[in-house]
């Protein structure tokens, strides 16, 4: 079995552990708000707004969104659709990866690396799909059916793992050269500077909260503006003829 089947199939056992210890601590850390008042567009809103943080900060996140009537199985396909998600986020950031390896070494000698990408995308995805977690979960219920809305996240370190997965898959020279490129290790110290989601989250009510204070804040009056003082007329004199 190649190293690829092993890491999908999480026959590597450190690598399991320590995804199960992230899934755990996620999950613990999950809250779950019930809006019966509150529009559709603002809760995705704000959901979107903390995942785009996230992925500008370097980590991976999406939101999903599911409906039935059943509030588990609402969860359940919000919960698929938000891995979803996060699949697509991962397969765009290497193929922005693939793009800059052409740009590196040249688009015709790039295309060879595709074995390496085309494994990684997959590995990393089928990761995600397995081993990402919900960290917010709200509930709305319009009629008869519960809306679930979920922020999904997941490690971006897996893409790592999903290409050190893959080289059994590829040429080992091509790996090999691919791992001493600029733009691999550009990627390495990327992942590596992500910064946490909670940190991410945490920082992002913070700025919440202010601007919220700032509103709040009632308008200092303006100073009233300074009357120049008169001036007493200029003396006029006439000389005498």
């Amino acid at each position: 079995m190649s190293a690829a089947k092993r890491w999908l199939c999480g026959g590597h056992a450190r690598a399991c552990a320590g995804s199960l210890l992230v899934t755990l601590a996620l999950a613990a850390c999950t809250t779950t708000t019930r809006h019966p008042g509150t529009t559709e567009d603002k809760i995705l809103q704000d959901m979107r707004a903390k995942a785009g943080r996230i992925v500008e900060a370097g980590g991976l996140a999406a939101v999903g969104l599911g409906e039935a009537g059943i509030l588990d199985i609402a969860t359940e396909r919000a919960q698929n659709r938000g891995r979803q998600g996060i699949a697509s986020v991962i397969q765009d950031r290497l193929f922005a990866v693939q793009k800059a390896l052409g740009a590196e070494i040249g688009e015709i000698e790039a295309l060879k690396y595709s074995p390496i990408f085309s494994a990684a995308v997959k590995l990393a995805a089928s990761n995600a799909m397995r081993e990402s977690a919900a960290v917010e979960v709200q509930h709305q219920y319009p009629g008869a059916v519960v809306r679930a809305y979920v922020l999904m996240v997941h490690e971006p370190k897996c893409i790592l793992d999903a290409i050190a997965a893959s080289q059994e898959d590829a040429n080992q020279e091509l790996y090999s050269k691919f791992r001493a490129s600029q733009t691999y290790k550009d990627l390495e110290a990327r992942i590596r500077a992500a910064k946490d989601y909670k940190a991410v989250l945490a920082a992002g009510r913070a700025e919440e909260a202010e601007k919220d204070t700032a509103e709040e804040r009632p308008a200092e009056p303006a100073e009233a503006a300074e009357t120049p003082a008169e001036t007493a007329p200029a003396e006029v004199r006439t000389e005498a003829e």
